[in-house]
């Protein structure tokens, strides 16, 4: 498991410049950017505007350092570990047994892990504390949605009300649903996508707004003016 990480760290870093400029050339490899690149993009996209004033929100006080350190590296390194760890492990399943973890994925990429898990000790409590994580992952998501929507209705109010919270609760409980009724999964996927179009401008107007503010903030000109301010033995510094 630590050849793999190890070995697929260095790959990823030498050939991110390469595959972060990777473009569909037919189509096959339009059908799986479709299917999952673009989804990815547009997904964080959709989300970017809720997800980053949640955590902007429990990250007051904080330097902007810190908060970069603590939202990009921390999750990178979680989640390289883990795809390392579980995904090395059904590599290593599939490679040197009959486990049908292949046969599972190409059924449904959605039993991937659990067929994995069951090649495992005690399959039936790892995978019962597994639905109890996703469980709670779609509860903390949901729960950071309604706030950001509640606090963006109520007027920038960092406390809305509860009725407010309830109503957008129901609203994404009631979508999600009818999505999944609709078209099941492709259908929340092309949603997220459709969705994300419009963010893209919006993302890209925080970015510029945010560089605005930093360049107007007294705070950061401070220490700037100090550095470059003459010294005392008549020495300007550089």
């Amino acid at each position: 498991i630590s050849n793999i990480y190890f070995r697929s760290m260095g790959q990823f870093l030498g050939e991110f410049p390469a595959v972060a400029l990777l473009t569909p050339s037919g189509a096959e490899d339009l059908q799986w950017m479709q299917w999952w690149t673009y989804f990815m993009m547009a997904w964080w996209l959709s989300w970017g505007a809720f997800v980053g004033i949640f955590l902007a929100r429990i990250s007051k006080g904080r330097t902007i350092r810190e908060f970069v350190i603590a939202v990009m590296g921390v999750p990178s390194l979680v989640f390289s570990i883990w795809f390392s760890i579980f995904g090395g492990t059904s590599i290593h399943q599939e490679m040197t047994g009959s486990s049908g973890i292949g046969q599972a994925t190409l059924e449904d990429t959605n039993s991937t892990f659990f067929a994995m898990l069951a090649e495992l000790p005690i399959p039936e409590v790892t995978s019962a504390f597994t639905v109890i994580l996703v469980v709670l992952f779609f509860i903390t998501g949901a729960d950071s949605n309604t706030y950001v929507l509640g606090t963006l209705t109520s007027g920038g109010n960092m406390y809305p009300k509860r009725p407010v919270l309830v109503v957008w609760g129901l609203l994404t409980g009631v979508c999600a649903i009818v999505l999944l009724l609709v078209g099941g999964l492709e259908a929340l996927q092309q949603a997220a996508i459709l969705s994300a179009v419009p963010f893209t401008v919006i993302v890209t107007l925080l970015g510029m707004s945010l560089m605005r503010e930093l360049r107007c903030d007294t705070r950061l000109q401070a220490p700037l003016l100090e550095a470059a301010a003459p010294s005392g033995d008549g020495n300007e510094a550089g």
